[in-house]
């Protein structure tokens, strides 16, 4: 509906304009009390945190509209994957290293805690994508992309017209895009949703800020979605969109710079107001995003622990078996059998809290009596 109302009203437009013969706002595009230099590189600015904004693959009214940084569609950056994630398959005695690109910058986005962060990943049968205020969103998204054409051609800048055009064709090339990825994503879940790919697994993740999370989901989901990059199913349009935005890229950064000044202030005030409403998820409330909602089928339910947080208050509510357990002490994530205090005091703290779930929040007191009733014992038989 976008693109059909875009396209039906901007002829018509255009048409009008050329019956009159003379742009209405001619005087505008000899306004010019002061000069902008080098807007090339301010297309360049904010890469990092569009590319982690949208990269993430929720549902974003903001994706819709001019933002900065349109070279990562050209260059595919936004899929490549983040380093230094770890993901620890305790059921299945599993390590990765290799996350989705998706799944490590919708990690980075959230505001987790150190130790006391969960997340449940399940599916939905609804197969449609989410509605709530993105009509909304749409429609205003509209009006500002045709704005910002119909601006420069009521003032008779030509170079204005092309670096709108241009701006606008990036923003139909992040549109399609991004699509395509979500489509790829409800594909693997389609195929990870398979009886033999259905048995619940136990996650442990590790992110390079430093913070840990658990995550309880199937082996389907891990290996199809988690483990495997979401990507457009055609990589020949894929490629000819790639090569668009790059063409609509360069053309934009060289026609911004000789567009008059009412123009340039235009498109330079609307990509950053849209660019800054995307990464600091203005409207987060139902606005911004869904962030549970990944593509049209995959659900991700957070919960947070409240009270004095514990790797070893993760470990007893994640109910570990021995198998688990012994998984965790191999990849060094627990104490090895070596340690004559933490392992046993932990055994302990997990027995006590399967009666009464209050001494969750002991831990610490626990851990420093065993230190220091070691302590004592050592210089008692030291007499």
């Amino acid at each position: 509906m976008f693109s059909i109302l875009f396209f039906i009203l901007l002829p018509l437009i255009l048409a009008i304009l050329l019956k009159f013969n003379m742009p209405p706002l001619a005087s505008v595009k000899s306004w010019s009390p002061f000069k902008i230099d080098a807007l090339g590189i301010v297309t360049l600015l904010g890469a990092d945190a569009v590319r982690k904004s949208l990269g993430r693959l929720t549902y974003s009214p903001f994706e819709y509209f001019p933002l900065l940084a349109g070279h990562i569609f050209a260059d595919n950056s936004v899929a490549d994957p983040i380093p230094g994630f770890i993901l620890y398959n305790i059921t299945e005695g599993m390590k990765a290293t290799d996350l989705s690109a998706w799944f490590t910058r919708w990690l980075l986005c959230q505001k987790v805690t150190y130790s006391a962060t969960k997340l449940k990943i399940t599916g939905t049968t609804r197969g449609r994508e989410p509605t709530s205020h993105h009509s909304r969103a749409r429609t205003i998204a509209l009006v500002l992309n045709s704005f910002l054409i119909i601006w420069p051609l009521l003032s008779s800048d030509w170079y204005g017209s092309v670096a709108s055009f241009s701006l606008v064709g990036l923003v139909a090339v992040r549109i399609w895009t991004l699509r395509a990825m979500r489509q790829s994503l409800d594909a693997n879940f389609e195929q990870a949703s398979s009886a033999t790919k259905s048995s619940p697994v136990n996650l442990f993740i590790s992110l390079p800020t430093g913070e840990r999370i658990t995550v309880t989901t199937t082996t389907g989901i891990t290996q199809d979605c988690l483990l495997t990059e979401a990507r457009p199913k055609s990589s020949w349009n894929h490629m000819i969109a790639q090569t668009i935005a790059w063409v609509a890229f360069g053309i934009h950064v060289v026609s911004l710079g000789m567009a008059c000044l009412a123009v340039q202030l235009a498109l330079l005030i609307s990509t950053l107001a849209c660019s800054v409403a995307v990464v600091r998820c203005w409207w987060s409330e139902g606005w911004n995003s869904e962030e549970h909602r990944l593509g049209s089928r995959m659900v991700i339910k957070r919960s947070d622990t409240s009270g004095v947080q514990s790797m070893a208050k993760m470990y007893v509510l994640l109910g570990l078996n021995d198998e688990e357990e012994q998984n965790m002490v191999d990849w060094s994530l627990i104490p090895t059998r070596s340690s004559r205090l933490w392992l046993p005091t932990y055994r302990q703290f997990k027995e006590d809290a399967r009666h009464d779930p209050s001494v969750l929040d002991t831990w610490g007191n626990r851990l420093r009596q065993a230190y220091e009733d070691d302590e004592r014992a050592q210089a008692a038989a030291a007499l």
